[in-house]
């Protein structure tokens, strides 16, 4: 859209506004609407604000680094959002699976979280629409030289045994089970593995147990 001559009616569910998609149109009377920013958050911000051009984001871009993302014309390709959901999962507490990365240590690195042109030019361009980041060492973080665009088969040969089923006590079982039989779940189950539970700690730790 064409941030010069946009309308309230032009704030439809779907359309784009700097890193914005419209979740959920105003009402008339309302001075907000939903967006979802292209980093994954998604808020309420003010309808004249997005109309006029003050609000492009979340808050995840902003100052000159906003603007020299509109000045390149990445600020909507897919290399900009896996830059943006990557930093959000480590550094936003209120991003639903914070907890898998940012909650157990996983940060991006200071060049990176300070610089999407610095992550695209130690990256490269993403080779097609199947991949994605994978970091080669997941007990390390999204630094140059522990980052690389991989497939989703490539992905799942560097991922934990335990994503493909876990042994205990004899019997083996898929994550799904397991959660279901000790009263979790799965994701749950997940986060204490990710966060460096032994299996057995994380199949005998009733739930809510500190």
């Amino acid at each position: 859209m064409n941030s010069t001559k946009l309308h309230r009616r032009d704030l439809v569910p779907g359309a784009q506004v700097g890193s914005l998609t419209v979740v959920e149109a105003p009402k008339p009377a309302e001075r907000r609407a939903t967006f979802r920013c292209a980093c994954g958050t998604v808020r309420s911000a003010l309808v004249s604000n997005v109309l006029s051009g003050r609000t492009r984001s979340c808050g995840c871009v902003s100052g000159r680094k906003g603007e020299n993302l509109r000045k390149h014309g990445r600020a909507r390709t897919p290399e900009y959002v896996a830059w943006c959901n990557a930093k959000a999962r480590c550094h936003r507490p209120s991003h639903p699976r914070f907890a898998e990365w940012g909650g157990r240590g996983i940060a991006m690195c200071d060049r990176w979280r300070g610089s999407f042109e610095a992550f695209l030019a130690d990256m490269g361009p993403r080779p097609g629409p199947g991949y994605s980041i994978d970091r080669i060492d997941n007990d390390r973080g999204y630094e140059p030289g522990n980052c690389r665009w991989a497939s989703a088969k490539e992905q799942s040969t560097n991922r934990p045994s335990w994503v493909h089923g876990i042994e205990f006590n004899g019997e083996r079982l898929t994550l799904t089970d397991w959660a279901a039989r000790i009263g979790i779940t799965r994701k749950s189950l997940e986060s204490r593995l990710n966060a460096g539970w032994s299996i057995e700690k994380a199949l005998t730790t009733p739930k809510g147990a500190k």
